[in-house]
């Protein structure tokens, strides 16, 4: 798998999916970045420092 490389101030993970997980069993979230940003038909750059994470479970969201 080839990568680009990373802000310094990101940290590093690889990508998996959640499958028949409880979601009080995972513990963290990182976004680390977005696929695909649009507002409209503009395509956006500044996606992940656009976001607000927020949850309604006692999860911690990172960025």
């Amino acid at each position: 798998m080839s990568v680009a490389p990373l802000d310094a101030k990101k940290r590093t993970l690889r990508m998996f999916e959640f499958k028949k997980i409880a979601c009080d069993k995972i513990g963290s979230f990182l976004i680390n970045g977005v696929l695909e940003c649009q507002q409209g038909k503009k395509t956006k750059s500044d996606c992940v420092q656009r976001l607000v994470p927020s949850s309604r479970v006692d999860v911690e969201l990172t960025k």
